[in-house]
């Protein structure tokens, strides 16, 4: 069930729906379209 947010980034609102077990790096780039932000080793032991 998806969930609505609203993020501030850079100064700008961004209301979105996402699910909640998304990562917070894939509603940057595929909802808000800040493509550059980078995912590192995607396991928390980098």
């Amino acid at each position: 069930m998806k969930r609505h947010i609203v993020l501030t980034v850079n100064g700008e609102e961004h209301d979105i729906e996402i699910e909640p077990n998304r990562l917070l790096l894939h509603a940057l780039r595929e909802e808000i379209g800040l493509t550059g932000t980078k995912e590192g080793c995607s396991i928390g032991v980098c």
